[in-house]
């Protein structure tokens, strides 16, 4: 006997089974709905493509992306980079098969020189559901990501202004290095978004 919510159903051994195989087949497939956790590019400016690699769980049949908010924008998926993996038969002979990554794919996102600034969500699609979905940013100025190492005077990273940088800091008390070419009386602003964009980083300048 089953009991759900204090009815009582009867059930033979063999619709027991089915019973169980079906809910056995709906837990697996729960279990390959597409869930994203990261994107290597929040932050896209506005005119440009950018290739981004989106990592997460279950995307290996990753068909298309959805993205909110007005258009300008579009992703579509990039070449999958799947690995060549040579497998020998007990019976002799190698083969060659291709192993696709379930934990990340990449896309191109295109904007248009007049999409309209400012945040979006990012989903991907498969055939067993939809993800979760990720933030992106989309901006006016040039985007920059942090190269290390940066952490002394001597291996300052160069930048060009006007520019906007993606970085991030690993540690406590760790300090990154950067320069950039300015002139006598030239006002040079730096804004920091952490906070606005919910981190607990406390930065100073």
């Amino acid at each position: 006997k089953l009991i759900s919510r204090g009815i009582r159903f009867a059930a033979s051994p063999a619709r027991l089974a089915a019973l169980c195989a079906a809910l056995s087949v709906c837990n697996a497939m729960a279990q390959r709905v597409p869930k994203i956790n990261s994107i290597s590019k929040e932050w896209l400016q506005r005119g440009k493509t950018a290739e981004v690699t989106v990592t997460g769980e279950n995307l290996a049949q990753a068909t298309r992306f959805l993205i909110s908010g007005d258009a300008g924008l579009s992703a579509t998926l990039a070449p999958a980079r799947a690995a060549e993996v040579n497998v020998e038969s007990s019976k002799g002979g190698i083969a060659a098969i291709d192993l696709r990554d379930d934990k990340s794919v990449h896309a191109q996102i295109a904007i248009t020189a007049d999409a309209a600034l400012g945040e979006r969500e990012l989903w991907i699609v498969t055939p067993t559901g939809v993800s979760n979905p990720l933030p992106l940013q989309i901006g006016s100025l040039p985007e920059m990501t942090e190269q290390r190492p940066n952490q002394t005077l001597e291996q300052a990273q160069k930048l060009e202004l006007p520019v906007a940088l993606t970085g991030r800091i690993n540690s406590q008390a760790e300090v990154d290095y950067f320069r950039f070419a300015a002139k006598k009386g030239q006002d040079v602003i730096v804004d920091v978004y952490a906070s606005r964009l919910g981190s607990v980083l406390d930065p100073s300048l």
